[in-house]
């Protein structure tokens, strides 16, 4: 009789689940990293929305913009904090314009994360 022993047969399974838990575990750490990037995606979105926020408000003719502010957010069900501030540049290369910095901090897997956006823009006259 042409057969298998059991000692083969539990080597064969052992052999798969070991490769079926590494592929398992790079599913899973690939489904981490996807949640990771879309927080930071949702965090980079809020910002693009704050920003187009804060350039209306600087040229409104009856708002005075901001200097510095915060408030709190949500990132993707994570509670966050955004930061802006608006810095009046005196270098005669940036003279004229405003630097405008904006942030928000979450925390993630009890780990501080945050994104920035930082851009230029023209102060008032």
């Amino acid at each position: 009789m042409k057969g298998f022993t059991l000692v083969e047969l539990l080597v064969a399974v052992a052999v798969l689940a070991i490769g079926l838990v590494g592929v398992l575990r790079s599913f899973l750490g690939a489904v981490t990293v996807l949640d990771h990037l879309n927080t930071r995606l949702a965090a980079v979105v809020l910002l693009d929305e704050k920003a187009g926020l804060a350039l209306i408000d600087s040229y409104a003719p009856d708002r005075e913009p901001f200097d510095q502010a915060e408030e709190p957010v949500t990132v993707r069900g994570r509670s966050g904090v955004f930061r802006s501030s608006r810095e009046h540049l005196e270098d005669d290369f940036y003279k004229g314009l405003d630097r405008v910095t904006l942030s928000v901090m979450w925390k993630e897997r009890n780990v501080a994360k945050d994104e920035t956006m930082v851009f230029l823009e023209q102060g008032r006259i």
